[in-house]
């Protein structure tokens, strides 16, 4: 089996063999902002409905 030169894993690479890594890594940077964003949507809801008592 032959390594890429850069030592990718084989599935960062397209059928002709391109390097994706750079949309993977911006896809799940994407993932994680969106997950950030509603989780503080979520407690501004509840901050706002549910005040400290």
């Amino acid at each position: 089996m032959m390594m890429p030169l850069n030592n990718a894993p084989i599935d960062s690479y397209d059928s002709r063999g391109e390097d994706h890594r750079d949309i993977d890594a911006l896809n799940s940077l994407h993932i994680s902002y969106t997950l950030l964003t509603l989780a503080l949507l979520v407690a501004a809801v509840i901050a706002v409905f549910l005040p400290p008592q």
